[in-house]
């Protein structure tokens, strides 16, 4: 079971991250925490190679911050109950 933290994803928007960061791994979306966040959205991040606008679209369309992570992302049944409040996506 998924824990709802204080800090939301940047690319899933579910807050599920105890610190922003700290290159925590999202257990829902998969990204790493890098600290790119929605200001910086083309910015390619060091830690996922791919920018934060990609991974959200990647997100939106089949669930994880990349095709490699589909595997590991969390589940709809996972997630249910988590908090999410989606941001501005630029």
């Amino acid at each position: 079971m998924l824990r709802e933290h204080r800090y939301q994803c940047p690319c899933c928007d579910y807050f599920v991250l105890e610190a922003r960061g700290f290159h925590q791994v999202c257990p829902v979306c998969c990204w790493e925490d890098d600290g790119i966040d929605v200001d910086t959205l083309d910015a390619v991040s060091k830690s996922n190679h791919i920018t934060l606008r990609q991974a959200r679209a990647n997100f939106a369309e089949f669930g994880a911050s990349d095709q490699a992570a589909l595997s590991l992302a969390a589940t709809a049944e996972q997630i249910a109950g988590l908090r999410r409040e989606y941001r501005a996506r630029g």
